[in-house]
């Protein structure tokens, strides 16, 4: 981990300091934005993330006040804040929606309630799952072009905050993740023939097959298991179900998924226009071999290919005309051949997440104040002065 020089200041301060055009205040928030789907883990149920691996420790919960979702640490540092003590600096990607218009509440490591999230002891004794509350944090939205369900989080954690055996795990297993442009095979080679008819994207064409590759998706969604009494009872077909009565299938379990992505094309939908890449749920597939599809609580999440994040998940649909299945007691069901849709990055993207990775982990935090100035994404800031709030669960 580095360290900056121990005498700097806050990111927040550092850039109300400099008189950077923006408001500084308790909440600068970016303008208004439309609804949109959030996208979660709807995994086999029990196919839970292996303690103390990559990239699974580095993927975490981000609690906002009222919702959550998935974000990936990319870069780590030790800080300081004047007044405050030595803090541990985290940037996280995440999807846009996930905090616009919200405050961020803390930074959730591991599967609530689970024993040994981590396989890692301190001093004889397991860890246990925890969140950390930041003292000061950031949020820089847009992606490269300023349009994409895309924001980067730099938050400052004061170790005085943390017990000694959560400091040391984060210190020492910690590896922030790599990440870099989706494959050359996907940038607008498109294949022949129509993909589907949802509404709410634009006309796309699948890739050849050869140009097709496999993803596997992390993150803390709600889950949902076959149910063939409620298909039977109901006339129904649905792959996967979501139970809100069923306690393993709630946000804060740390699962994962693989699938294919197969579909390469501009996405357009409220404020939101972006690069993406999409994946169909398949009937056959689906269970097997950690085939799985999205649902609530996990935007955000990385779509790792080859050791890298290449993309994150942000919109998930129960089948092809755009709809999730909501049922009288909340139910959501996903039919085959229902889709999942995310950011695909580009050589930009890759550009403006390593820009701010390494301004807010440099030595010096006025770094990022000029990085910003010449940026034309939208910013906004929220500076958290030791508030402490519980996790709320995405809708």
């Amino acid at each position: 981990m580095n360290t900056k020089n121990p005498e700097s200041t806050s990111l927040i301060k550092g850039l109300c300091r400099t008189g950077f055009a923006i408001a500084c205040s308790f909440a600068v928030v970016l303008g208004a934005f439309l609804a949109a789907t959030r996208a979660g883990a709807s995994e086999p149920i029990g196919q839970t993330t292996t303690p103390g691996t990559d990239p699974a420790d580095e993927v975490v919960q981000v609690n906002m006040n009222n919702g959550s979702g998935t974000g990936t640490i990319i870069g780590d540092m030790m800080g300081n804040i004047t007044g405050v003590g030595p803090t541990i600096d985290l940037c996280i990607v995440t999807a846009n929606h996930v905090v616009r218009g919200s405050t961020l509440s803390n930074i959730g490591f591991g599967t609530t309630g689970a024993a040994n999230p981590f396989n890692y002891s301190y001093n004889g004794q397991p860890l246990a799952a925890f969140t950390a509350t930041p003292e000061a944090s950031a949020i820089a939205s847009g992606g490269s072009t300023g349009t994409e369900d895309m924001s980067w989080i730099g938050v400052q954690i004061p170790v005085s905050s943390l017990t000694a055996a959560q400091v040391s795990w984060l210190q020492s297993n910690i590896h922030p993740v790599t990440f870099a442009a989706a494959p050359a095979a996907g940038n607008g080679n498109a294949g022949a023939g129509p993909y589907n008819t949802n509404p709410s994207e634009n006309a796309q064409t699948p890739l050849a097959a050869a140009n097709q590759f496999n993803f596997t998706e992390y993150g803390y969604g709600l889950s949902g298991t076959f149910d063939a009494a409620f298909n039977a009872a109901n006339m129904t077909n649905y792959v996967y179900l979501y139970h809100p009565a069923n306690p393993n299938e709630q946000y804060g379990t740390e699962r994962y998924f693989t699938n294919t992505l197969n579909t390469f094309a501009t996405y357009t939908s409220g404020p939101y226009t972006y690069f993406s890449e999409s994946l169909e749920l398949n009937q056959a597939m689906a269970g097997l071999l950690g085939v799985g599809q999205g649902n609530s609580g996990d935007s955000g999440a990385p779509l790792m290919y080859n050791g890298n994040m290449q993309g994150i998940l942000t919109s998930v649909w129960g089948d092809n005309a755009g709809n999730l299945y909501q049922y009288v007691s909340g139910k959501e069901g996903f039919l085959a051949s229902s889709e999942g849709l995310g950011v695909a990055f580009t050589a930009g993207d890759v550009t403006w997440l390593s820009n701010l990775d390494a301004a807010y982990c440099a030595p010096e935090p006025a770094t990022l104040v000029i990085l910003l100035q010449c940026s034309a994404i939208a910013l906004f800031v929220v500076w958290r002065m030791k508030r402490r709030r519980q996790p709320t669960t995405a809708a």
